[in-house]
């Protein structure tokens, strides 16, 4: 069992592990999944909010990582991306509702997963 669970944390870069850990301390985001999102909403909000500034205008990443390769996509669901923007991580700011409201961060999620083409 253990060994199971070493294998898995060095293979899915503890991505699991770290995941199924600190799902008690994410925060809900039911009420931003279940917004349809605006992409034009979403585009405007990574300017304002600041995202660019680490993220770069076209999402490839520079101090923070980058949004629109096929790891990021593959791990990412809308879901874990809101509660990211929700909670932050490392050096990320949190962006609590009084910052990106639940409708601006529907549309943010939409743009993130959009910028993703297999």
């Amino acid at each position: 069992m253990a060994l199971s669970i070493a294998l898995l944390s060095a293979f899915s870069g503890g991505w699991w592990l770290v995941q199924q850990a600190t799902q008690g301390s994410l925060p809900d985001v039911a009420s931003v999944t279940a917004i349809e999102g605006d992409l034009e909403l979403g585009a405007q909000v990574s300017r304002t909010a600041g995202c660019t500034s680490c993220h770069g205008d076209k999402g490839f990443g520079a101090i923070g990582p980058n949004l629109r390769n096929a790891r990021f996509a593959y791990r990412n669901t809308p879901k874990t991306i809101a509660q990211r923007v929700r909670a932050g991580k490392g050096i990320m700011p949190s962006f609590s509702p009084d910052r990106i409201t639940d409708k601006e961060l529907a549309g943010l999620v939409v743009f993130i997963r959009n910028w993703y083409s297999p």
